[in-house]
């Protein structure tokens, strides 16, 4: 957690060009609103195309916003709703983000930050060892009963009839 008051001094030590930054609704990198807080990405594993995200305040999105203040608020880590990952705009993929809270001290009063583990479903199940002969739908259930497809671990634009099939629902 960045305090607006040390936002100038994090920024020299991130040595990035753009600082502490958010996305605006069309996609586009911006610095970073005026705010009491900031929770930008710090540290990554594995770095190559995951560098990008140096700096993205996670607090300017309102799904990782709302992860972050769960976690916050109730000291123990808090799964997101489905989004996209800043690291991949070239490719769409359902995600979650598990947020746990990091402390300053081992009491658990002094907050530091958060650790943060992405979760890409199609990534998830395509790493699995699965059958070639098996199909795994992973879907969503909102609480108004309506489905979403978050991964599926098959090619969906080819249909095959001798496939076993199964579909796992996640309540949210």
């Amino acid at each position: 957690i960045v305090p607006a008051t040390a936002r100038e001094s994090f920024e020299r030590l991130l040595a990035k060009p753009q600082g502490i930054w958010e996305k605006t609704k069309n996609g586009q990198r911006v610095s970073a609103a005026r705010r009491d807080f900031y929770c930008p990405v710090q540290l990554l594993a594995p770095l190559g195309r995951n560098e990008i995200a140096y700096g993205y305040d996670l607090y300017s999105e309102p799904l990782r916003r709302a992860a972050i203040e769960e976690a916050m608020h109730s000291g123990l880590p808090a799964l997101s709703k489905p989004l996209s990952i800043v690291q991949d705009s070239y490719e769409t993929q359902n995600s979650f983000l598990v947020v746990a809270p990091v402390y300053k001290d081992k009491n658990g009063k002094e907050l530091k930050g958060f650790a943060v583990l992405v979760l890409k479903m199609s990534t998830l199940l395509k790493s699995l060892d699965l059958d070639s002969a098996v199909n795994i739908d992973l879907n969503m259930i909102h609480e108004d009963g309506s489905p979403d497809i978050l991964a599926t671990s098959w090619d969906s634009t080819v249909k095959n009839s001798s496939m076993l099939s199964s579909t796992h629902y996640i309540l949210v």
